[in-house]
Formats: C-alpha cells, structure tokens, sequence
C-alpha cells in the first residue's frame, strides 16, 4: 500500500511540474487553452510540442474580431507601433518588438514631416534670395513659406 501512495504521490508532483512549465510556455506565446492538464498527463511531450508551437498575435486571431478589437483598443487610448503596426493597450508602454511609445510617437512625427527643419530654413533662404532678386514676387514668397511652415509644423 505504501508503495502505492509514493508512486502515485511522485506522478502527481511530476505532474503539477510539467504542467506549470508547459502551461507557462503556451502563456508565453499567447495560448491560454488548458495547457495545465496536457503537461499534467503527458509530461515532456506536450512540453515540445508546446515549445514548438508558434508565437500567437492575440489581435490577428479572427479576422473580423481582431479588427473589431483593434478599432476598440485605439479608442480607448490604445496606440499602435510605427515600427511593427502592433495595436498595444493605453496601460502598455513598449510594444512586444521592444519600441517603447514614446519611439514610435517620435518615429511618426519624424515620418508625417517632409523635410527636417535645416531643410526648411535653408529653402527659406532660397526663396528669400529668388524674391530678392525679383525672380519671384513678394506675395509668391509668402505662399511658399506658409506652405513650407504649413507641412513641416
């Protein structure tokens, strides 16, 4: 009897071990279907097989729902990456590809404007010397520089 009670005590610590190991692997990678009891039973196979199961994109897993959830998640102060295009929770402050918000804010500011501010100033001066040279005339300057200061602010 005692023989009994040891091995089936050994088969349920064995258990809960690779149940918790494998159970949190498939966390990991955005699984969160019972994978408690597959490492529970099956021990170091549900292990591999759960170390080779691919990476999920919980926001991608049904088409029509992932966009659903998309469109909520940046309603609610959500924001995507500008290096990944990962839609992430207003409480997360670095996407999964490890760009932080405030990165991906400064990559899209850098990218909506056209040219960097030296451009900028030195078309101005451009203009300024065109104008000056009556090439172009005063009110031709004016729109070209609130149409510079305009796509580049």
């Amino acid at each position: 009897m005692t023989l009994f009670f040891v091995v089936f005590i050994v088969f349920v610590v064995q258990g809960i071990f690779w149940g918790t190991i494998t159970n949190n692997v498939m966390r990991d990678k955005g699984y969160y279907d019972g994978w408690f009891w597959r490492g529970f039973f099956f021990s170091g196979a549900a292990f591999a097989a759960a170390l080779s199961k691919p990476y999920k994109n919980i926001y991608q897993e049904d088409m029509f729902l992932g966009k659903m959830h998309g469109k909520d998640i940046l309603k609610n102060s959500g924001w995507e990456c500008q290096f990944c295009h990962s839609l992430n929770e207003g409480i997360v402050s670095t996407c999964g590809c490890g760009k932080s918000r405030e990165e991906s804010i400064k990559y899209n500011k850098q990218q909506s404007t056209g040219l960097p501010e030296q451009n900028i100033i030195s078309l101005l001066k451009e203009y300024k010397e065109l104008m000056d040279n009556g090439i172009i005339t005063q009110e031709e300057f004016d729109t070209k520089k609130i149409e510079l200061l305009k796509n580049n602010g």
